[in-house]
């Protein structure tokens, strides 16, 4: 199987990232929080949550690793009104994910590209997702990294 196969079946699986990783994590997978707080919304993430441009938008950014090893970067962005009715602000180190699928939220859309990694090693593989729980959107952008087991879960 070619190193290039194996990412996308990582990046196309439906359903939660983290209980895949869960899988294949021989250790203990956690959340490691880089930074979270209000931003100003550019043109693409105001698209995507339907708000206008430049307005305050919750951003998160984590790491899932598995023991030390980084696994996946995500960052993750929400309007108001669903960072409120979402508790968004209060996951500490909970995975995104757990909320949205408690929550019966579901995947809108979904992509795959390949990006420069600029603060990453090499060029890892991206996905982002739209979910949309109740009547508010969240736009997710996962980064897959090189220690992610190159087996599928």
């Amino acid at each position: 199987m070619s190193e290039q196969r194996v990412p996308r079946a990582w990046l196309v699986a439906p359903g939660s990232l983290t209980k895949r990783l869960r899988r294949v994590c021989p250790g203990l997978l956690r959340v490691e929080v880089l930074a979270e707080g209000w931003v100003r919304a550019d043109s693409v993430v105001a698209r995507v949550l339907g708000v206008p441009c430049g307005v305050w938008v919750w951003r998160r950014e984590v790491v899932l690793r598995c023991d030390a090893q980084p696994y996946v970067h995500a960052v993750s962005f929400a309007g108001r009104a669903g960072v409120l009715r979402l508790g968004l602000q209060r996951l500490g180190r909970r995975p995104l994910g757990e909320v949205l699928f408690r929550r019966g939220s579901r995947c809108e859309k979904k992509g795959v590209l390949r990006r420069f990694g600029a603060h990453l090693p090499g060029e890892p593989w991206r996905r982002w997702s739209v979910f949309q729980a109740h009547e508010h959107r969240v736009l997710l952008y996962e980064d897959f990294l090189a220690a992610l087991p190159l087996r599928r879960a």
